[in-house]
């Protein structure tokens, strides 16, 4: 138990060193609220004052805790993987996130804001939030942040792939009652993958 508050305490002064590190610069022509870009000197977090000023302070500072997890988790340069790798930053976010932070990230995906191709919809992104926060330093419950990330991807690629099971059945079948019993089974593989992401989230432990 002692290692592993140790370990624990130091994973949060890691995420403290994160932050201390990387230049923060207001750029009022950025046309989000916050982004990470890779410089020859390293890392560079730009954010958008006026869209912050407007979102808030608690939002504009969930979204810069995004952007530090990119750097956190090594996303670097590369382009590959770019759903996974908002997903990550995401989680990671939350996990590092305050109250009043995560409770206006919520609200705000909630409502559908923060919807895009590679981010997901706002109510992706807040069940992503929910499931991933308060996982990270001490005392907060450890779980391994880029480990419950990948538990949700897997969730989410299960899930697509009971609809479009679902799907073809339906399109396959002559009669209410084949539809019927398509409809069973893809309830049951939907209720599979949720009982495996359960799973898979206790074994981040």
């Amino acid at each position: 138990m002692k290692i592993l508050l140790i370990l624990l305490s130091l994973l949060f002064v890691f995420a403290i060193k994160v932050q201390a590190q990387v230049p923060e610069i207001p750029n009022p022509n950025l046309p989000d609220i916050a982004m990470v870009q890779m410089t020859p000197q390293g890392p560079v977090i730009f954010y958008n004052p006026n869209i912050c000023r407007q979102a808030g302070p608690a939002l504009c500072s969930f979204y810069r805790k995004h952007e530090y997890g990119h750097v956190s988790l090594g996303h670097g340069y590369s382009r590959a993987m770019p759903q996974q790798k908002e997903a990550e930053a995401d989680c990671w976010a939350a996990a590092h996130a305050t109250e009043a932070e995560l409770a206006a990230a919520l609200a705000w995906f909630d409502r559908g804001g923060g919807a895009d191709w590679h981010h997901g919809s706002g109510p992706q992104r807040a069940a992503r939030v929910r499931a991933c926060a308060g996982t990270a330093g001490p005392g907060r419950g450890a779980k391994d942040v880029r480990c419950v990330a990948t538990c949700r991807s897997e969730r989410s690629t299960c899930e697509l792939e009971g609809r479009d099971g679902r799907a073809q059945c339906r399109r396959d079948c002559d009669s209410a009652a084949c539809r019927a019993d398509c409809n069973r089974e893809a309830t049951q593989a939907l209720n599979d993958c949720r009982k495996e992401y359960q799973q898979c989230t206790a074994d981040c432990d």
